[in-house]
């Protein structure tokens, strides 16, 4: 029983002394939260992109509402019959498409004044039209749309570290460049819309294609990808085409991406 319970013993003492597979352990615990973490740059690129869609979707929304109702339609939201429809159908022309819905209540009229702090103030609305601006302090009135040798495991961890961190590396290289790449396709986007938005509304800084162009260019504010853009006018409205090509960098290889967005505002 004595030699029994000795060789019991060593054996344990023997495997609490064993560090062989320590790396590989723990790339399988640090691997699951790096692909957590991954995956959770994904959702919130993903999110910050569809906020972003939804944010140009509103303004599409008002730009439609100020260009089918003029002044002589107002108050629009009673003088206008096409004004639902057509904030309904700007608001879904973006990528997001019919999953942009308008909020109960929308569009809503009403009349503002400027407050001290030179912003629009709602003072009433479009029932009861007030007198003056004086709720403000101001006077005018106006309205808005709106990751011995052979028994000798000395060593084991470094070897087996050595073998995998350049796989973390690597790893860890293309999380960041897969960062930088959906930035980049997201500031194409927001160049593209706001220069198309800049040749429908601010006509006297996007008089003709060229300072369209000239124009999203300097709203292009992601990484170097030789980014080209193109101005047209189209059926849609003024369109605004963008183009570019991203260096995906993975340490152990390199990959080009070609990457575009459009935008489109009547």
């Amino acid at each position: 029983m004595g030699m029994v319970r000795r060789s019991r013993s060593s054996l344990l003492r023997d495997l609490r002394q064993d560090t062989g597979g320590v790396a590989a352990v723990e790339f399988a615990l640090i691997g699951t939260f790096l692909c957590v973490g991954m995956l959770n740059v994904v959702d919130v690129a993903a999110y910050a992109y569809q906020q972003m869609e939804v944010a140009n979707a509103a303004e599409m929304g008002a730009q439609a509402a100020w260009q089918t109702c003029d002044q002589t339609m107002l108050p629009a939201t009673t003088a206008c019959a096409g004004l639902t429809s057509a904030v309904t159908a700007a608001i879904q022309s973006t990528a997001l498409g019919q999953s942009v819905t308008l909020v109960s209540g929308s569009p809503s009229e009403g009349y503002y004044c400027l407050n001290s702090s030179n912003a629009l103030q709602r003072v009433s609305d479009v029932t009861s039209k007030p007198s003056d601006c004086s709720a403000t302090g101001e006077a005018a009135v106006s309205r808005s749309p709106i990751g011995c040798a052979l028994m000798d495991d000395s060593g084991v961890t470094a070897v087996e570290f050595g073998l995998i961190a350049p796989v973390f590396i690597a790893f860890l290289f293309g999380v960041i460049n897969l960062g930088v790449l959906m930035d980049a396709q997201a500031s194409l986007h927001y160049a593209a819309e706001e220069s198309a938005r800049c040749a429908s509304v601010k006509t006297t800084v996007c008089s003709d294609a060229a300072s369209t162009q000239s124009y999203a260019a300097s709203h292009y504010y992601g990484p170097d990808v030789s980014a080209t853009f193109t101005a047209t006018s189209g059926s849609c409205g003024n369109s605004v085409s963008a183009s570019g090509t991203y260096l995906f960098n993975a340490g152990i290889f390199q990959l080009s991406i070609p990457l575009s967005a459009a935008a489109c505002f009547p």
